[in-house]
């Protein structure tokens, strides 16, 4: 409704992306799915990927050169919550919104996107959101900490 196109691009196979997606309420078109694309086998997905000069794997840069080659333009928002998708998350100057999913994640660099979220600002133009999950239950929260499996408390977040 606000004109705003919504592309998902992701290091899981493309055909499994694209039947997926709309299970699942996402709305987005077949042709707005990225994902890891293999070599098909007559109507059969093989464990090839194609050749990686026509197509990135969509892993880490990957993910960031995909954006740059099929979509119409940077992105307003990105989305991740895994190292695999740090390029993705601050590759592009023009997004405004970075929305980190909290996983409670120790890896470096991404861990200073923890910590940006918290400061509430990156680079001074970019708001890196951190969102919280209860793991318990597969769902967000209205917290930027997260709930581990097992637990009924939220982890804080710590530096």
């Amino acid at each position: 409704a606000a004109g705003v196109s919504v592309y998902i691009v992701s290091a899981s196979p493309e055909a499994v992306i694209e039947e997926i997606a709309p299970l699942l309420g996402f709305p987005v078109d077949a042709e707005h799915a990225f994902g890891i694309r293999v070599e098909m086998d007559g109507d059969q997905l093989t464990t090839r990927t194609v050749d990686p000069a026509t197509y990135p794997v969509t892993y880490r840069e990957g993910k960031a050169a995909v954006i740059q080659k099929h979509l119409p333009g940077p992105p307003v928002l990105v989305a991740g919550d895994s190292m695999t998708d740090y390029e993705m998350l601050v590759g592009f100057p023009e997004t405004k919104i970075t929305l980190l999913i909290n996983r409670n994640r120790k890896d470096q660099p991404l861990r200073d996107l923890y910590k940006a979220a918290m400061d509430k600002k990156i680079d001074g133009q970019r708001t890196v959101v951190l969102q919280g999950r209860d793991e318990n239950l597969g769902s967000f929260i209205p917290s930027t900490e997260t709930i581990p499996l097992g637990e009924s408390k939220p982890k804080p977040v710590v530096f």
